[in-house]
């Protein structure tokens, strides 16, 4: 492997020496066929990451990032890109795993592969229509997050990047000269937001399977899931609060019927199933029953 066949990543930690704190970065190279120049100055917090092509082996990408609204320094990203190879669960060949920042003022933003691995390095294979991504964003603070799109290959320019918010509602496109911002308490936002890249390039792209596919309700404080045998195929099922928090995650081979026993308060929640790219979400209400 070649320099030049490199994925360089910044993950962000505090160096502390004696009673100094000071913002620094670490460099992440991974085996991608890509390269990244990194730009800056020694001691300067402001680094830039750009991306370089390799005309030979360069593969188109999309790269997401969150960061707070009153620190430009503090954006976390991500990246998914396209290879034939590649598929949707976890695949050391052309992913990577997500390492944590350690800097507080900086959060974790990452995508989910199909399989639950936490991933900054996400190659998936060319999705000719929609494609939905789980997302995770866990954060040591309060404060607005901003979400967007920071580079979107040439080749990718059809596509239309939807971030979806479950608990607000709120399906927005991500451009370049858009973004979403939401205010979230600090904590571990696991199955709040998901992604989805669509070759439309108008409206909003419909993004959800059969309303019939995906059937969920409770009795006797058990949560009760009926995948309908005619989707033929499994997924990720997810059961979250309106504050975001993951209370399920089941990854299931096969449609059918399950029941998971759960300790829960009586309230609202979001549950949703994914599969082949495409998603089910039911709001329903739990009681003590």
């Amino acid at each position: 492997m070649t320099f030049k066949d490199t994925l360089i990543l910044i993950a962000h930690f505090k160096l502390v020496i004696g009673d100094r704190a000071k913002k620094s970065c670490l460099l992440l190279l991974f085996p991608i066929l890509l390269i990244f120049t990194v730009q800056g100055s020694p001691g300067s917090d402001n680094i830039c990451i750009s991306k370089e092509s390799n005309s030979k082996a360069s593969k188109p990408l999309i790269r997401m990032v969150a960061g707070y609204s009153n620190d430009s320094t503090s954006f976390d990203p991500f990246v998914i890109y396209y290879d034939d190879l590649a598929t949707y669960n976890f695949d050391g060949q052309y992913d990577a795993l997500k390492i944590y920042n350690t800097d507080i003022n900086v959060p974790n933003y990452y995508v989910t592969s199909n399989d639950g691995r936490q991933l900054s390095i996400n190659g998936v294979p060319f999705c000719d229509n929609i494609c939905v991504f789980n997302l995770g964003l866990l954060t040591e603070k309060d404060g607005t997050i901003i979400f967007r799109s920071s580079d979107i290959d040439e080749s990718l320019s059809d596509k239309t990047i939807i971030i979806n918010d479950k608990v607000t509602g709120i399906n927005k496109v991500l451009r370049p000269d858009e973004e979403y911002s939401v205010f979230l308490m600090a904590g571990h936002y696991q199955g709040r937001f998901t992604l989805s890249i669509s070759s439309a390039t108008v409206g909003l792209p419909e993004i959800r399977l059969s309303d019939d596919i995906f059937r969920v309700f409770s009795s006797n404080r058990i949560l009760k899931v009926e995948i309908k045998e005619s989707h033929r195929v499994g997924g990720v099922i997810t059961l979250i609060n309106l504050a975001g928090n993951v209370l399920l995650r089941r990854k299931v081979d096969y449609p059918g019927y399950y029941e998971y026993n759960l300790s829960f308060e009586r309230g609202i929640y979001i549950a949703s199933f994914v599969s082949e790219g495409k998603i089910s979400t039911k709001k329903l209400f739990l009681g003590t029953n």
